[in-house]
């Protein structure tokens, strides 16, 4: 009963007919029957995302299977104990767990045992972007799913190799092997593998601009998922679906999704997934202007994120309060939420969110005049971005080291920062962020009295912004060149 109510994702049951069986297995003196209650105990709470109970169970299982001398209930506990490190990003760990079971299940004669090792070998090679040797991994993997006829594990591994394709930039192979891995998935019910294989396609449609096909494909998605199951495995699979939503500007449909995530974590209380949710939503409503919802979910988000102890969610929801607080003029408090936030980013080691707190105090001394200190900020957050690295970072950086020369009325050297920000900007794609170099370049020749130059600049200034969307640069560009006499 316990073994059925787990496989149909009823895991609060299964639990409860587990714990009825534990004590009749030890009066029966079913050692065997002992492990593979206590490992069951392991199963549930893994897909409940209770991690450190799952871990401490397989533990006591492991020795159990040893005397035993089941080298197949070993692996299994080995295998689960490195999806625990796996999910931890302590990929070391990991590989040396998984590494051991499939020690174990070449000695007991499972394949499928083997295959599911190496796919997860494959799945941190991909986690430490050594391409080479997760392509090698997934292969072998693919190749042993087929022995035992795994249409699930083949799958998988498609899928996987459409990632790496993807990653490689052969976007028409990923779609392939995506949609190879799907057939295969369809024959197999609704579960989150399956879910997961159509977002991935989802976002390839979204990556492309085609929000119909992607916004199609997010249904698609959303039905494939059996929405009376439950666990960690299900709520994510919900999450990365509203994810595609929201980059496809579905907003509404995403905001939904992520609600309904979040009452599937709360429910298996996983506070990092429900954190998430909320840090979610607050991005969708700082997106539409409501400034006030959107301050209150990344205020709600602040104490799941200490309860699960993530520096960084903490510490990107201070960001986003304090990018508020700068949107709203509030200065005084933007300071003080960046200034926070710069704190758990270097406790967290985020280099990247360090240097966007630097970029944005600088911001801050800037608007305030206080130009020597924004300088500073600036050259600081230019090496940190650097090291990330962010070419978009470094171009806003160099950018606003022009900004604060030009306001100096070091013209010349100010041009010379616009131009080393105006290739940052095309090498991070920023149309907007070229067409503002352009536009100061035009300035500096403009205050410069160069006034051919500056009417040139303002002319290929203006069609960038045209691109990028901003009537206020092409207004701009219209004015200067009024002022010159067009």
């Amino acid at each position: 009963l316990g073994d059925i109510a787990f496989r149909t994702y009823d895991y609060a049951l299964a639990r409860e007919k587990f714990r009825e069986a534990l004590p009749l297995y030890r009066v029966a003196g079913s050692a065997f029957g002992e492990a593979n209650c206590t490992k069951r105990f392991g199963d549930i709470a893994l897909m409940m995302g209770e991690n450190a109970q799952a871990e401490t169970y397989y533990r006591q299982a492991l020795p159990l299977y040893r005397k035993l001398g089941s080298p197949l209930g070993e692996a299994n506990c080995l295998k689960r104990l490195g999806d625990i490190s796996y999910n931890n990003s302590e990929y070391g760990t990991a590989r040396e767990r998984y590494e051991r079971a499939l020690a174990l299940y070449r000695r007991s004669g499972s394949v499928l045992g083997e295959a599911n090792c190496i796919r997860m070998l494959g799945d941190i090679a991909f986690a430490e972007n050594n391409t080479a040797a997760a392509e090698d991994r997934f292969r072998k993997g693919l190749d042993r799913y087929r022995k035992v006829k795994s249409a699930q594990g083949e799958a998988y591994c498609l899928m996987r190799l459409g990632d790496l394709a993807r990653a490689k930039g052969d976007i028409v192979r990923a779609e392939e092997l995506y949609r190879k891995a799907l057939a295969l998935y369809e024959t197999k019910g609704a579960f989150p593998e399956k879910a997961d294989c159509i977002r991935r396609l989802a976002e390839l449609a979204a990556e492309k601009k085609d929000r119909a096909e992607a916004g199609r494909l997010v249904d698609r998605a959303i039905a494939s998922l059996d929405r009376s199951a439950t666990g960690i495995r299900s709520a994510d699979a919900l999450y990365d679906i509203a994810r595609v939503a929201q980059e496809s500007g579905s907003a509404p449909r995403a905001e939904k999704l992520y609600r309904e995530s979040a009452i599937r974590y709360r429910q298996i209380g996983s506070a990092i997934g429900e954190a998430n949710c909320a840090y979610r939503i607050g991005e969708l409503k700082m997106s539409a202007g409501k400034n006030e919802e959107a301050g209150a979910s990344f205020k709600a988000a602040i104490p799941l994120y200490r309860k699960a102890g993530s520096l960084l969610g903490e510490a990107n929801c201070l960001y986003r309060l304090g990018e508020i607080n700068l949107n709203t003029g509030n200065h005084a408090d933007a300071a003080a939420r960046f200034n926070g936030a710069l704190e758990l980013y270097r406790k967290a080691g985020s280099l990247l969110g360090e240097a966007n707190c630097l970029y944005r105090l600088g911001v801050i001394r800037f608007d305030g005049k206080r130009l020597r200190e924004a300088n500073e900020f600036f050259t600081g957050a230019l090496g940190l971005y650097r090291k990330a690295p962010s070419a978009l970072g470094e171009a806003n950086s160099l950018y606003m080291q022009g900004e604060v020369l030009f306001m100096n009325r070091s013209y010349q050297e100010s041009g010379n920062r616009y131009a080393s920000a105006m290739d940052r900007y095309r090498e991070a794609g920023s149309i907007l962020g070229e067409a503002n170099c352009v536009y100061s370049l035009g300035d500096v020749d403009y205050y410069s009295k160069r006034y051919p130059e500056a009417r040139a600049a303002y002319l290929k200034a203006r069609p960038l912004y045209e691109r990028a969307g901003s009537s206020l640069g092409m207004k701009n560009c219209n004015i200067r060149l009024k002022q010159i006499g067009e």
